[in-house]
């Protein structure tokens, strides 16, 4: 706090520092479960004292490889100094999609923030702002009072998948993708049963209500971050959709329902697709998508939240700015911050 101007003090304690100070919590959970290094983030005592609570610093044994968030954390700082704010996003959004782990959220800004510090008041006065002022000013989601979360549905193979990457590649959000918790949840059955077994339990009322569940859980760690998510969930019935919407009232997050539409012909065309990469028996993907259908209720005018409905037809890039544009003062802060000179081909 020495070495920050008074506005940045200001914009410290009003934005990021009520998060942060929220998010030493999780912190301290994941301490608890051993996913903490011994020197963690420059932490370098053995003894962290937050909200009254008290964790040691590699007092207890911890994992070799440590919480892989703290490392994204890093990278992501890097990231954002060389002034790519909507890459780190995205780097951030592609981790928690392939390893699973929206739990990051909790701890990713409560880690940058504590290597920033680390290197500002190592780097002392004018050189420390240099440090902490472009990462307060790009933490445009903490200025943002309410997040957006965009709930896509429609019936099987309506291009929802297409769309939501298509919406991760413009806005840097993170989306939760239904068919992969629920693939994580039939994977023991899978082992045991054999695949057909696992796919015709997959949609069934107490495994429905699993994988919403675990669904709702990982969206709501991303909004409680302060950042937008999407969700990519079929959500045939108003009771599926009332429980994301009050999910997202409880974090205090804006809601858009985007029903994504498609004619028969490409429906089938993406069923029978989707059969050849999973490798199901022909007919089978079919057979679900005509049962969902039986269940699916349209979305009524009293559902909460802003409704639109795009056609999957059309080509991607039209129906991604429609959502844009539905979303409005609600979307999201701009994904890429485009500058001269070459873009980072890769990070690894």
């Amino acid at each position: 706090r020495k070495i920050l101007s008074s506005t940045d003090r200001r914009q410290l304690d009003e934005g990021p520092g009520a998060l942060l100070t929220h998010r030493v919590d999780t912190f301290l959970e994941r301490h608890a479960t051993g996913r903490i290094r011994a020197r963690c983030a420059g932490l370098t005592t053995s003894k962290v004292r937050a909200r009254r609570r008290l964790a040691r610093i590699g007092a207890e044994p911890t994992a070799e490889a440590g919480d892989v968030a703290e490392d994204l954390a890093v990278l992501a700082s890097a990231i954002r100094r060389a002034g790519y704010e909507g890459l780190a996003e995205q780097l951030l959004a592609a981790y928690a999609l392939a390893a699973d782990d929206y739990a990051l959220y909790g701890v990713v800004d409560f880690y940058e923030c504590l290597v920033l510090c680390e290197r500002a008041v190592d780097a002392k006065a004018r050189a420390g702002r240099a440090w902490l002022s472009p990462w307060l000013a790009a933490q445009g989601r903490f200025a943002t009072p309410r997040p957006t979360l965009v709930l896509l549905i429609g019936r099987v193979a309506s291009g929802k998948s297409t769309l939501a990457k298509g919406l991760v590649r413009r806005l840097a959000a993170p989306r939760v993708v239904a068919d992969r918790v629920r693939n994580a949840v039939l994977d023991p059955v899978a082992e045991v049963a054999g695949h057909e077994a696992a796919l015709d339990r997959a949609w069934s009322d107490a495994f429905d209500e699993r994988v919403y569940t675990g669904v709702l859980k990982r969206a709501e760690a991303v909004l409680a971050s302060g950042r937008p998510c999407m969700i990519d969930a079929c959500s045939p019935t108003r009771k599926a959709r009332g429980q994301v919407a009050e999910m997202a009232s409880h974090v205090g997050a804006d809601l858009m329902l985007c029903t994504c539409l498609a004619s028969d012909d490409r429906t089938t065309s993406r069923l029978q697709a989707r059969e050849q990469r999973s490798g199901a028996e022909e007919g089978s993907w079919t057979h679900i998508a005509r049962d969902l259908d039986a269940l699916f209720e349209d979305v009524g005018a009293e559902e909460p939240g802003h409704h639109v409905s795009v056609r999957t037809d059309a080509p991607l890039k039209e129906t991604v700015g429609d959502v844009l544009m539905a979303l409005g003062r609600s979307r999201p802060p701009a994904a890429l911050v485009r500058r001269e000179g070459a873009l980072p081909r890769a990070v690894t």
